[in-house]
């Protein structure tokens, strides 16, 4: 026997099981057939009501209200809401150094972020507003520099970390755009060709220092020389001596060299690499 399809509760759902179930039996049909004539011979004489009553309200589970939410589950609800907006926000990218400055080929492709109150050295410029309700003058020189825009400092020394965290030259790195030093951020940069800014670390002080690294005057590839940390850079080879005691030959003696050539008129040193 297959079982009664499935019908709504209340009395006119118990009927329709009644009869559901009695359709189903094989020595039921003959019955139902009786007794479905006699219904509709009954209701075909009755006289029609002047008003019918409303149907019966539905009772079925997809009317019921739900149940209570429980007590635990509202407070493991509120608890799971409450950590959710404990949870610290993300700092915006843009208020971080960016450590490599923006690419740029000249000093005109370089500009200010603010004209009223200049802080960061970058591609592009800003364009003046009518008025500045508050200004302050440029921390230095929108330059240029290595192929990236460059802050060059009127005063470096206002690029100096703020705590004591740098034991040896590597803890500290260079945001170009900003002339600002930052311990344990980002120093590979780039190399310094010629010249530009990096970060040192002074022995007994212990934090890291801005220094703006000057062309290296030359008359040979004897005058100059080069060291790693915290950025690559040419070196006066009187201060540091250089590795090889010729012109480095390229991946047999090294892949850096400080060579001397022109530069707008003098000659400098200036690093050149190779891959290998």
């Amino acid at each position: 026997m297959e079982p009664a399809p499935e019908v709504a509760t209340g009395p006119r759902g118990a009927r329709e099981r009644w009869y559901g179930s009695m359709m189903s039996s094989p020595v039921g049909t003959p019955l139902a057939v009786g007794v479905v004539s006699v219904l509709l011979a009954v209701h075909a004489c009755a006289p029609s009501p002047a008003r019918r009553a409303a149907p019966p309200t539905d009772t079925s589970a997809a009317a019921r209200p739900a149940p209570p939410t429980s007590s635990s589950a509202v407070i493991v609800a509120s608890t799971a809401t409450a950590r959710a907006s404990a949870k610290p926000s993300a700092p915006a990218p843009a208020s971080g150094p960016t450590w490599r400055g923006d690419y740029c080929r000249s000093d005109a492709e370089c500009g200010w972020d603010d004209p009223c109150l200049p802080a960061r050295c970058g591609r592009g410029r800003v364009a003046p507003a009518a008025a500045c309700d508050e200004s302050a003058p440029a921390p230095g020189d929108c330059l240029c520099v290595e192929e990236m825009c460059t802050l060059r400092p009127r005063d470096p020394a206002r690029g100096a970390s703020a705590d004591v965290s740098c034991v040896e030259p590597k803890d500290c790195a260079v945001d170009v755009a900003t002339a600002t030093c930052h311990p344990h951020g980002q120093s590979l940069i780039g190399p310094i060709y010629r010249q530009g800014p990096l970060c040192v670390c002074r022995p007994g002080m212990g934090r890291c220092e801005l220094v703006w690294q000057q062309a290296v005057p030359c008359d040979s590839w004897r005058d100059c020389s080069w060291v790693h940390a915290p950025r690559l850079r040419p070196v006066p080879a009187k201060e540091v001596p250089r590795p090889v005691n010729r012109p480095v030959r390229p991946c047999q003696d090294g892949e850096v060299d400080s060579v001397c050539t022109e530069d707008g008129g003098r000659k400098t040193c200036q690093i050149v690499g190779w891959r290998c």
